[in-house]
């Protein structure tokens, strides 16, 4: 093992920014993501209430529920957005929510809506206010998968969680939550119930939550200064840290408060990623690989026709149906799961690359701060699709810290190293393997031969047979739009 100071070469992180570029070329989305970034939809800070221009922190919730259909009504979903909010039981939800808190809920107020979730509040004769969140969201993202993946995606077989005398329910999401809340010092959200089915008198998957007193990073980062952003860089990376030092004996999702580990969830942030029945718990990071390329095969193989369908719904960013023959991209994915089969175990896991626990879409937008003072993280929110992946993978770190988050190149080099310092002080080896792991699995884990060309393909899989140190990871910052 190295001295501490001759730290291990390092690329640039493959931010979850790559799920942007797919959803720029999603047939599912239209409106502004296919067309000019001067079109954008509004935002909740956008829309004017009865002219007041305070602060959203400053409005009830009544006036943010307002405000918020305000938004729905100039906003380029509004026909998804009101079509997902109708199949809400919002009565139900009170009635749940009074039961679950032991007090009268005397209000629901539906607030944002994200690329999973409806987010409402919920207030109470006595006590504080709390956060529902409702599955659902304009995207559409779960229109098309079944309800065994959704609720994978939520349960994979996780936490028990009691929801009544006579009941108890799974999930991963409250496992994690709970875990991270009891082995760090992350601020994380209490769960006060969970149910992870739409088949309830809600007509939707939810959880009613803690609400956390802040706001959304994003909105603040650009009135930081550069003191303010490296406090706050600086508290971010040891909440990394601690989640890095959380070492698992295999790859997976929890399942218990207790750590745990059950098979994958579905990912948010890479949704296309091992869609077949075969999620671990995975006891090697070999093991972890084969599974994602032997996924794409079975797509190739034996679900030709939903292959196909896929790749025709692509053409606008794949280069069109023809330019990957089937038979092309499975030679390919054979050729690679040979290669994996015969790297040997202990180059894939030496004992100072373990496996951790990772928040699924840690960003910016999931990183609440004061609102008395904006450098204070006061909570880190949205867990759901966290997992246990090797400590190699670059891809879940922390993204907050981007090129296009701070422009000026001397304070972002500097903020790097610190972070960097700070990561390698919990796992000397984050986001490093000799044998570049991060760039197969980004090969088998983004869906390639559904939404890349012929020569993308050829391109990955040779730069990588080729040992190029930076081909690869040059070329995933370029597709996010990122310099490196």
């Amino acid at each position: 093992m190295p001295e501490k100071r001759d730290k291990p070469p390092k690329y640039e992180e493959q931010h979850r920014n790559n799920l942007r570029t797919m959803m720029l070329c999603s047939p599912v989305l239209p409106g502004p993501l296919s067309g000019s970034i001067d079109s954008a939809p509004p935002t909740l800070e956008d829309v004017r209430l009865d002219g007041m221009e305070r602060k959203l922190h400053d409005l009830s919730p009544p006036e943010l529920g307002r405000k918020f259909e305000l938004l729905i009504e100039q906003h380029v979903y509004s026909a998804n957005m009101k079509r997902v909010i109708k199949g809400f039981n919002l009565e139900a939800l009170q009635a749940q929510a009074t039961q679950s808190m032991g007090k009268r809920c005397t209000g629901c107020y539906l607030t944002d809506q994200g690329g999973y979730n409806t987010v409402g509040i919920l207030t109470f004769d006595d006590g504080p206010d709390i956060i529902a969140r409702l599955s659902g969201s304009h995207t559409g993202q779960d229109d098309a998968m079944s309800l065994a993946d959704l609720e994978q995606r939520f349960i994979s077989e996780a936490s028990r969680l009691r929801i009544t005398a006579v009941r108890s329910i799974t999930s991963a999401q409250v496992a994690t939550l709970r875990y991270v809340k009891k082995k760090t010092t992350i601020p994380v959200p209490e769960v006060y119930h969970a149910i992870p089915t739409a088949d309830n008198p809600v007509g939707a998957r939810y959880m009613l939550m803690q609400k956390v007193p802040g706001q959304v990073l994003l909105s603040q980062w650009t009135q930081l200064s550069v003191e303010g952003r490296q406090k706050v860089i600086t508290q971010l990376a040891d909440f990394q840290a601690q989640l890095l030092s959380l070492e698992f004996p295999t790859i997976g999702c929890l399942i218990d408060e207790n750590g745990t580990v059950g098979p994958l969830g579905l990912s948010c942030t890479y949704p296309f990623a091992l869609r077949n029945t075969n999620r671990g718990p995975f006891s090697s990071s070999k093991d972890f690989l084969l599974a994602h390329v032997n996924a794409e095969l079975d797509l190739l193989t034996n679900h030709a026709a939903d292959w196909t369908e896929r790749r025709t719904t692509w053409a606008a960013c794949n280069g069109g149906f023809d330019d990957l023959p089937a038979t092309y991209a499975i030679q390919w994915f054979r050729l690679l799961l040979d290669g994996i089969t015969a790297l040997p175990s202990d180059l894939l896991d030496p004992p100072e690359s373990p496996f951790v626990l990772f928040h699924d879409d840690f960003n910016e937008g999931n990183v609440l701060v004061s609102y008395s003072d904006p450098t204070q993280v006061v909570g880190i929110i949205d867990w759901e699709g966290s997992r246990i992946s090797p400590v190699w993978d670059p891809r879940r770190l922390c993204s907050v810290l981007r090129h296009d988050m701070v422009d000026d190149p001397d304070e972002f080099a500097s903020l790097k190293e610190m972070q960097t310092d700070i990561l390698q002080d919990a796992q000397l080896y984050t986001a490093y393997s000799k044998l570049h792991l991060a760039r197969l699995l980004h090969i088998t884990d983004y869906s390639h031969s559904v939404q890349s060309t012929r020569s993308h393909l050829d391109g990955l899989f040779m730069e990588w047979f080729d040992g190029d140190s930076n081909g690869v990871d040059n070329k995933v910052q370029n597709e996010t739009g990122e310099t490196t």
